[in-house]
């Protein structure tokens, strides 16, 4: 009975990583979604670009309004810099916090496999003409590369911004995704309410600094397609320009909301259970009124009035989408 023993404690030890799936599908889900708004049969993007050539050279009215367009993409470019990295450097100082040695190294292996699937995904998506590609990043690099107001070395500079942009994009949310995961790693009935608390808190702290990061990641997909409308002086292929980013940018505010409660539900309440059956144990309560002031006490309490603040966080992505709509460029 003992190698039986020993595999369910290896599972135990590892059973956190399961809290994964339910965020992964979801983006996963939005993906496909989104794949499937364009009809590959019927690209738009010869039809676009011809539209944009036609414009021709802005006048100076317009070359005002693309120099203000190109600096508030360049301040969210810098904020799409910034804000990954500090995710990622508070995601590792919390994961070695929270898990031991051997389940840092295999959740950092998981992390390392998953991040180089969905950076190979994007890539591949990105040499088959994917919708995610043609609609995010070649719409406006696209656009920028015909309208003939840009040389090939400021084309490059864009490029290589953009792409790290994208990279860090792809990375950071996998940190988030493993730190997530490591707040309710061994946990077990005898853990102390202190360090129940600890956790809890530490995983508020993930969900904040991951609303934080989409809601940057919004922002800039929004300004960044936007800067398109403002090569035009055509105002009806402005307002198409800017329908699109608004739209594209409104799509992933709600995809990047949803990713975020699948992120937060289920560890929360895994948490919340664990608690629960902590306060039988120890008896802290005698009655459900003092198990769940003991519980709000310790921000363990799963009821809506004690989680608000962490579902303002989770709707931030959603609500930052119309805020990126209202910057124009024009």
């Amino acid at each position: 009975m003992q190698p039986i023993a020993v595999e369910s404690e290896t599972l135990e030890r590892f059973r956190h990583l399961l809290f994964m799936l339910p965020p992964l599908l979801l983006y996963a889900l939005a993906v496909v979604l989104f794949e499937a708004s364009a009809d590959p049969d019927k690209p738009f993007s010869p039809l676009l670009l011809a539209a944009v050539q036609e414009a021709g050279v802005p006048g100076v009215e317009q070359a005002l309004a693309e120099l203000k367009a190109r600096l508030v993409w360049l301040a969210a470019a810098l904020l799409s810099i910034v804000v990954p990295l500090v995710a990622m450097l508070y995601c590792i100082v919390t994961l070695r916090r929270s898990v031991g040695r051997g389940q840092l190294i295999i959740t950092a292996a998981i992390g390392a496999l998953l991040g180089a699937a969905i950076l190979g995904q994007l890539t591949f998506g990105a040499g088959q003409g994917s919708v995610m590609y043609e609609l995010v990043f070649g719409f406006t690099y696209s656009i920028l590369a015909h309208a003939g107001s840009f040389g090939d070395e400021y084309l490059q500079k864009v490029y290589v911004i953009i792409a790290l942009i994208n990279v860090l994009a792809t990375i950071a949310p996998v940190f988030i995704l493993m730190t997530t995961c490591a707040t309710v790693a061994s946990l077990a009935i005898e853990d102390d309410p202190e360090h129940m608390a600890v956790r809890a808190r530490h995983l508020k702290e993930v969900i904040a600094v991951a609303s934080v990061f989409l809601v940057v990641g919004v922002l800039h997909m929004g300004v960044w397609l936007g800067w398109a409308s403002s090569l035009s002086s055509d105002p009806g292929l402005q307002s198409g320009l800017s329908g699109v980013a608004s739209s594209v940018s409104a799509y992933w505010g709600v995809a990047f909301t949803t990713v975020l409660i699948g992120a937060y539900v289920p560890p929360a309440w895994y948490l919340n259970k664990r608690a629960q059956a902590l306060v039988r144990e120890i008896g802290q309560a005698t009655t459900p009124e003092e198990a769940e002031q003991w519980l709000s006490e310790r921000g363990l309490s799963f009821k809506f009035s004690n989680q608000l603040t962490q579902y303002l966080s989770i709707i931030a992505p959603f609500l930052a989408a119309p805020l990126s709509a209202t910057m124009s460029f024009n």
